[in-house]
């Protein structure tokens, strides 16, 4: 007498799997482009000396073309990395609320850009690429 076979999918068990590989690549990714923006908002500038507002400290402002001085940190504090289902997409986004984000990176008001975002996302490509290109099983 012969035994009948049963197929099982594992379909859902795969893709399941895949989204969850996905959402942690995107995390780290995320994470390494977050690192490498916060060690472009630190270090030393070649502007001017100027006083933080409220005390008796000083600080180097950036000169024009580079990344923002930190006078508080709370730029550098504020960026975050959020990973989400966006349709059928999974979209890590990495960035900042602050008000001041923009004109900092594009210039504006009278002040010429101090780009910190771009440069950032540009050197931070390689590894972000090598995170989502390993091998996935």
């Amino acid at each position: 007498m012969a035994t009948k076979k049963v197929y099982q999918s594992n379909v859902k068990n795969v893709v399941d799997s895949i989204e969850d590989i996905t959402a942690k690549r995107l995390w780290l990714a995320g994470n390494h482009v977050k690192s490498v923006i916060q060690e472009t908002l630190s270090g030393t500038r070649h502007g001017k000396v100027a006083k933080v507002p409220g005390t008796n400290k000083t600080y180097i402002q950036s000169a024009p073309g580079e990344a923002p001085a930190v006078m508080y940190g709370d730029l550098r504090k504020s960026i975050s990395v959020q990973v989400n289902q966006e349709g059928k997409w999974l979209v890590a986004k990495i960035g900042t609320a602050q008000l001041k984000a923009m004109r900092l990176e594009y210039g504006g008001y009278g002040m010429a850009p101090r780009p910190y975002m771009k440069p950032s996302f540009e050197k931070a490509k390689p590894k972000v690429e090598e995170i989502i290109n390993k091998r996935w099983f």
